[in-house]
């Protein structure tokens, strides 16, 4: 059986009232992770006054060990967080 181990970023927004996300940063960090194995599964946002983005958050799942599996597709990745969420 396949487990799973997942990891989680953030990265803050800058300008005077948040809501500016450095995109170069965020992609560099999901970059490097991808190199080590890593998959995004999901990213959202942190809201704060009046809904301006506070943090920009993404989700990342590999094979426990670090393999990746390069035959899994979207459904299973989906599949998997479906069973995290009805364990908790």
């Amino acid at each position: 059986m396949q487990t799973w181990e997942y990891k989680t970023i953030k990265v803050e927004t800058t300008g005077m009232f948040g809501g500016i996300l450095d995109e170069n940063e965020f992609e560099g960090q999901l970059d490097q992770l991808a190199e080590q194995g890593w998959e995004l599964v999901v990213s959202f946002d942190t809201s704060q006054t009046y809904g301006t983005p506070r943090e920009a958050v993404a989700v990342l799942k590999r094979l426990r060990g670090g393999f990746v599996d390069k035959n899994a597709t979207s459904h299973e990745t989906m599949a998997a967080v479906e069973v995290i969420r009805q364990a908790e």
